[in-house]
């Protein structure tokens, strides 16, 4: 498996409204200047990351894992 960042612009297996909110969550961590888990170095806050997107309602929900979550469970 990899853990490694891929960066694009959209990914044509997403359907169209998973693009935005990926656009949406990329803004948001780079506004916030929130740094990304590196495995290795055990540094960076972000650990995880879930979205899922019901194409019946058309809801979305987006999950995101700290560096903490393992030791808190």
């Amino acid at each position: 498996g990899t853990h490694e960042v891929v960066d694009s612009d959209t990914c044509d297996v997403l359907v169209a409204p998973l693009n935005d909110v990926k656009e949406w969550i990329r803004d948001l961590l780079v506004r916030h200047r929130v740094s990304l888990y590196e495995e290795r170095k055990h540094r960076g806050f972000l650990r995880g990351l879930v979205v899922r997107h019901s194409q019946g309602t058309g809801e979305t929900l987006v999950g995101l894992t700290d560096h903490q979550a393992a030791k808190k469970s």
